[in-house]
């Protein structure tokens, strides 16, 4: 293999890589991206006497969070750099 071959593999390996650990840190979320995130907290009806009850606040935080696009799109990524590589070298014989 030449040089640029190493490379290609490299790179190709490297976005797989990257695209899996970045949904992975995101919680490997099987739906689409998000750009933000709700945060649900208990909080007492009457402040200072939570035995008469409580109620959820919901709260929306901006912030990108990654979903199966995210592996898709490394792993379609490096195919093509992959079949690319193949095809050219397959032309060059």
């Amino acid at each position: 293999m030449k040089r640029y071959e190493y490379i290609i593999c490299g790179v190709a390996f490297a976005a797989l890589l990257a695209c899996l650990i970045l949904w992975y840190s995101d919680g490997m979320r099987l739906g689409f991206w998000r750009t933000s995130s709700q945060l649900i907290v208990e909080v007492p009806v009457i402040v200072g006497m939570p035995e008469l009850g409580t109620q959820q606040k919901v709260t929306w935080e901006k912030g990108f969070v990654s979903g199966i696009e995210t592996p898709t799109i490394g792993l379609i990524f490096s195919t093509s750099l992959i079949s690319y590589l193949l095809l050219r070298r397959r032309h060059s014989k």
